[in-house]
């Protein structure tokens, strides 16, 4: 994998978008004609070229479109009564579209709207069981683990994973922008949910998995690297991106094989603004909770040594 290094550029804001949410508000029920093409421009339009050194990428911003489509085009069109009256090709295409919609906005809303859908998929004797093991871990994608283990309580019959229980040492709002964090502890299934501060002077957070090959050899390139480790190991927090598969052995199997690092959960990745790609491995430079610059993937080669020291000097974390 290259090493690249990002820079912002202009998005173009001459772009016109070609579909018209206005079809659908007065639309009494689900048009899936509307609703399947508007997704389709969505899907060719909402795209923000960012450029690296090496090459042209682009970032995924359909956020704001699905959105949208979901306002205009989805929610209230429909209703408990009416999915009980809806045939089943429409209801798997309720379910199709709201799945497509919460992969990119990660709504609850859309999520408890998706949990009727499935329901009424079950009531019919479906016994395809997917949908409730794709809804469990949309759940724990939002770190909704309340509604996870009622779902898991309801389908007991399913191998659905355990649902960690969530400590706290201190009083938590559920609906703040807080930036939380999920640390792995040495009681089995038990999660620490923390607020997280940054510290004065300099700070790195790490974007990382250890199932990332390159984050993989970061790591190991960071442990032939005792100077930099040293740094890594008082300055940085390393966080994984927010999915729905906790692995909660192997996780902690892994921070306690490596002790200079320890991987977290977030919470919600939209509280980390600053964070625009959460792409692995990447590296957020801060300095007094200020974000000054990043990193995004590793290589071997030189410019990634001479970018990382050179940020670092920047930070305030060398001479």
């Amino acid at each position: 994998m290259k090493f690249i290094y990002f820079f912002l550029i202009n998005f173009n804001s001459s772009l016109v978008l070609a579909y018209n949410f206005k079809e659908c508000k007065n639309n009494l029920g689900l048009n899936f004609d509307n609703i399947l093409s508007n997704a389709a421009l969505i899907d060719k339009t909402f795209k923000k070229k960012l450029t690296s050194k090496f090459k042209d990428e682009f970032v995924d911003i359909r956020v704001d479109g699905y959105h949208d489509l979901y306002r205009f085009c989805v929610r209230e069109k429909y209703s408990v009564k009416g999915l009980s009256i809806m045939d089943s090709k429409k209801l798997y295409q309720t379910y199709f579209i709201l799945k497509r919609v919460f992969f990119f906005t990660r709504e609850p809303g859309v999520l408890s709207d998706i949990s009727l859908v499935v329901s009424e998929m079950l009531r019919r004797e479906n016994n395809d069981k997917r949908p409730i093991k794709w809804t469990f871990q949309a759940y724990l994608s939002i770190r909704d683990f309340e509604n996870a283990k009622k779902l898991k309580s309801k389908y007991n019959y399913l191998p659905l994973p355990l649902v960690p229980k969530i400590m706290s040492i201190e009083k938590l709002k559920e609906d703040d922008d807080s930036r939380i964090l999920y640390k792995l502890v040495k009681t089995k299934n038990v999660l620490l949910r923390e607020s997280f501060k940054f510290q004065k002077e300099g700070q790195i957070i790490v974007i990382g998995s250890p199932y990332c090959n390159p984050s993989r050899k970061f790591v190991s390139w960071l442990k032939k690297n005792p100077e930099i480790e040293s740094i890594f190991s008082e300055n940085a927090v390393w966080l994984m991106p927010q999915d729905g598969h906790l692995k909660l052995e192997s996780i902690r199997k892994v921070n306690e094989n490596n002790k200079n690092i320890a991987y977290h959960y977030v919470h919600n990745e939209s509280h980390w603004p600053e964070i625009d790609y959460w792409g692995t491995p990447s590296f957020y430079f801060y300095k007094n909770g200020n974000l000054i610059d990043k990193i995004i993937g590793y290589s071997d080669n030189g410019d990634f040594e001479k970018n990382m020291n050179s940020l670092l000097l920047k930070i305030n974390l060398t001479d």
